[in-house]
């Protein structure tokens, strides 16, 4: 089994799927793939994870009650067959009923599963086109699934991965603030005379957005490196001076101080003085005007 006790927890996948066929097969057919196994078997994770503390211990009481020198053998899987056969028809149902709180919550799991799957289906049927223009996506795609923690009623962030090219990540909440950090970084590239961050890989639907992929790329040489770690001694130096000053601390995202994609040779040879070059004298005094100008262009919302 994939999961564990999932010969009991099937049952409550098969009954999603008397509401959810067509789901399925909306998905498949415009993604071009199987989505149906991928899909349930996800639900049987969530399952499983709700009940398998309760299914353990009943398990233990239903070996202990087995009649005195009941042989067992290593490996053999007679006491758990047997187990999950008790818990068939009937057995499921007196289960809940002495368990309520389990059951409310596997409830709780299909009813947002049913919802939240019902939504993603008719977000990607309504957004193909968009995402074509966008990011290049062509359709044709596989489901990387449950790539966050269940948050919003159940919803989760769903990567789609295509053959070639880069993925396509479906995000269950507002992308405003990623495109107000994508204007952050243009107008911090502004005052510093460098060339803008390529933008575009945020495509914000409301309630929802969708964001390309980024692909590391490795360094090839010290010109390289050295662009690299400017931009963070420049947030490192902005988000220390803001919050020396008394403004309002702003939260960046910027990347590891030792990315795996740059060579050690290249990290030890030029990083330490790349470091030192990206603070505070590239910058100058124009470094406590950011925080201040790139909030009030934006209503005081930087967040990342």
């Amino acid at each position: 089994e994939s999961h564990p006790f999932s010969g009991i927890l099937a049952r409550f996948v098969d009954y999603t799927a008397q509401h959810l066929d067509g789901a399925y097969a909306d998905l498949s057919n415009s993604l071009c793939c199987d989505c149906r196994g991928g899909l349930q078997d996800t639900l049987l994770s969530r399952l499983s994870n709700v009940a398998v503390q309760t299914l353990m211990a009943e398990f233990h009481m239903f070996r202990s009650s087995q009649p005195p020198g009941t042989i067992v053998f290593p490996g053999s899987h007679q006491a758990y067959d047997a187990f999950v056969l008790s818990l068939q028809g009937q057995g499921l149902q007196g289960l809940c009923e002495k368990y309520p709180v389990l059951a409310r919550l596997l409830a709780t799991v299909l009813q947002h599963w049913i919802i939240s799957t019902l939504e993603f289906r008719d977000r990607v049927l309504a957004d193909l086109p968009l995402l074509k223009d966008a990011f290049g996506f062509q359709g044709t795609a596989r489901l990387d699934l449950d790539f966050s923690d269940p948050h919003l009623g159940g919803r989760t962030c769903i990567k789609l991965v295509p053959p070639v090219g880069p993925a396509v990540f479906y995000k269950p909440k507002s992308l405003q603030s990623e495109l107000v950090f994508e204007a952050f970084q243009a107008h911090l590239a502004g005052l510093v005379g460098t060339a803008v961050p390529p933008g575009g890989d945020n495509l914000d639907r409301g309630l929802y957005g969708w964001s390309k992929e980024a692909l590391p790329v490795a360094c090839n040489d010290v010109s390289e490196v050295s662009a690299f770690y400017r931009p963070c001694g420049r947030s490192s130096s902005i988000r220390n001076a803001s919050c020396q000053t008394g403004q309002a601390p702003v939260k960046i995202r910027f990347p590891p101080l030792w990315p795996w994609h740059v060579p050690w040779s290249l990290r030890r040879s030029c990083a330490p003085q790349c470091c030192q070059n990206g603070m505070t004298p590239l910058m100058g005094s124009r470094s406590m005007s950011v925080p201040l100008a790139a909030q009030t262009a934006h209503g005081n919302s930087l967040q990342n």
